[in-house]
């Protein structure tokens, strides 16, 4: 994705989580066959960040909602999950060969992942 996708390498090089609106890139060639894709698929805004490692390993993360605006204090928690998430997806994915394994996440862990599957955002959320 690095080497093709210019939207993955922009972010990769800035290291930093960042907002994005797909207007912004509509009139830039490089940009121009993903601006469609990405229109076909309702990405329109939204937050992308990513993490890498002396080694290369590398994790690319982006959130996107037409309906919302994202807000600055989205580029904090993303800023702060980002090494986290990164170290996890390595754990699970690195260790398999590529192929994941639910069995290696911690208790903790599929909770989580069990209250994002039902839409909750935070823990104010979970008892809704």
């Amino acid at each position: 994705m690095l080497q093709k996708n210019p939207f993955v390498h922009e972010t990769l090089t800035l290291m930093r989580p960042r907002f994005w609106n797909i207007e912004d890139y509509k009139d830039k060639p490089a940009y121009k066959e993903f601006v469609r894709i990405d229109k076909d698929f309702g990405l329109t805004r939204g937050l992308s960040s990513a993490f890498s490692e002396a080694d290369g390993k590398s994790t690319y993360l982006l959130l996107a909602n037409p309906n919302e605006r994202p807000h600055e204090r989205h580029l904090q928690i993303v800023d702060f999950l980002m090494p986290h998430l990164h170290h996890t997806i390595n754990r699970i994915y690195g260790s398999h060969n590529g192929n994941g394994n639910l069995n290696s996440l911690t208790m903790r862990e599929l909770e989580v992942l069990k209250w994002v599957m039902e839409g909750k955002t935070n823990w104010n959320n979970v008892n809704q």
